[in-house]
């Protein structure tokens, strides 16, 4: 292809000598030689090594340039907040799975099938971004995964392959110890995936703490330390007592956790709960206020059935600790039998309960439980779960991440996604590695019931009145 290209640009040149036009003719030689070029490029092997298998070109550019060059000076512009419609079709591409990677590619799945969690990763790593600033590890890991998730919703029918989009590399490159190269890939626990990630997210994308003043600071610290002293004067057989200062003292934790993280994992994810403590002997009371992300929920049974509300109510109960368990007591100055009760005092707006199937024997064996549990998907109350129980707190299922085998080092994880949801039923998406097949809601609680891991449910807001 080559020497017919160069003969034809000297005989070009030999005629445009012999007509006396050669200014226009070299112009005209040029852009022959440039178009040329091009196509003899076409022609050679890519500098690339890895190309997603069987993936379907994107239909939009990567929402961040990960090739851009950092010290380019390109003004910024102002942008308007980015948009992600998940429910005109709510299927994503599949990805493919050549080193067990499925228990990743079941958390993603379930994960960008989150309501809003594209447009609101999208929109909190914009300033970071930036033209003229270099990413960090941490940063650039979170910037694949955007990537990621972009191609996955543009990629509809296409299959993908993790380690080609760069993801399995920035993983490993900020030290992560549940990812390994192909063919040495473990299986892994997709919560703690799930966990990881989110964890990443937010200490990645949240903005700056909100700063306080002397006074502020001050003042925050009387009331807490106030608060905490009218608890253990309160009796512990009379909610009234403790009702109203608990729930001020967690309104005030909650809110100094929010000023020290400000995102949008912080926002939707995150929970907070109290876990009361009384002293059988001298009946004080202790409160302790702690944030959640995922819920774990034992399973009370290794072969018969349960619900999911069952499995709610032995988070909630009340245990006892005595003898070996005691707890030791300040105002006995000893240790004593304590009662304790769980209870939620926020719930966040994405709710994702563990079913706690991995447990150790008593040969201190992983041993898993398939039980089945029989979870709702229209409406979960979670009213009763609740410190304060004023207005109604309900969920509807948007995912499933579920686990089938025997162990967690022999098994493997599928992910479920709502494809529609009616007053009545919904239809669902089953993602396997590279397969991907529609379900009714029947057929989904049927191949759910004993392998069900991670429930991701969404609030459904109150509709307001007009």
């Amino acid at each position: 292809m080559l020497w017919p290209s160069l003969c034809l640009v000297s005989l070009y040149c030999y005629l445009a000598y012999h007509n006396y036009n050669l200014a226009k003719m070299a112009t005209y030689c040029i852009l022959q030689v440039t178009k040329m070029q091009a196509q003899l490029l076409d022609h050679l092997p890519r500098a690339t090594s890895h190309r997603p298998p069987r993936a379907a070109p994107c239909a939009k550019p990567p929402i961040v340039d990960l090739a851009n060059d950092a010290s380019e000076d390109v003004p910024p512009t102002p942008q308007r907040p980015i948009a992600v419609d998940d429910e005109t079709n709510p299927a994503d591409a599949t990805l493919t799975n050549e080193s067990n990677y499925c228990f990743l590619n079941a958390t993603l799945h379930c994960l960008v099938r989150t309501p809003d969690f594209r447009a609101s990763l999208a929109n909190a790593f914009r300033p970071l971004s930036t033209p003229r600033r270099t990413l960090t590890p941490r940063e650039r890991c979170v910037a694949v995964l955007l990537n990621v998730t972009h191609m996955l919703k543009e990629g509809k029918g296409a299959t993908l392959d993790l380690l080609a989009l760069g993801l399995i590399d920035a993983l490993r490159s900020i030290g992560v110890t549940w990812i390994d190269l192909p063919r040495r890939q473990g299986q892994q626990d997709a919560e703690e995936c799930l966990s990881y990630l989110l964890e990443l997210i937010r200490g990645v994308v949240q903005a700056p703490t909100a700063s306080l003043s002397p006074q502020d600071e001050h003042a925050l610290s009387a009331a807490t330390h106030a608060l905490c002293n009218v608890l253990q004067r309160c009796s512990s057989h009379d909610a009234s007592t403790y009702s109203a200062p608990l729930q001020h003292l967690a309104s005030l934790a909650w809110d100094e956790f929010l000023r020290r993280n400000r995102s949008f994992v912080t926002r939707d994810f995150m929970g907070q709960l109290v876990e009361g403590s009384t002293c059988v002997s001298c009946n004080i009371l202790s409160c302790r206020l702690t944030t959640t992300t995922v819920v774990p929920l034992g399973l009370h049974s290794s072969t018969a059935a349960m619900s999911l509300d069952s499995c709610l109510a032995a988070f909630k109960q009340v245990e006892d600790l005595c003898a070996e368990d005691a707890v030791f007591c300040e105002r006995c100055d000893r240790k004593t039998g304590h009662r304790i009760q769980t209870l939620f005092m926020r719930i966040p707006k994405r709710l994702v309960l563990q079913l706690k199937r991995f447990t150790c024997n008593r040969y201190g064996l992983m041993a898993k439980n398939s039980a089945t549990v029989i979870f709702p998907v229209q409406r979960l109350n979670m009213t009763p779960y609740l410190f304060s129980q004023q207005s109604p707190c309900e969920y509807q299922l948007y995912a499933v991440c579920a686990h089938t085998g025997s162990s967690v080092a022999a098994g493997h994880y599928l992910a479920y996604t709502r494809l529609s949801l009616t007053n009545a039923t919904s239809l669902w998406l089953r993602y396997n590695d590279t397969q991907i097949t529609t379900l009714s809601q029947t057929q989904m609680l049927h191949e759910t019931a004993t392998s069900a891991y991670l429930l991701l449910y969404e609030r459904i807001e109150p509709r307001s009145s007009i």
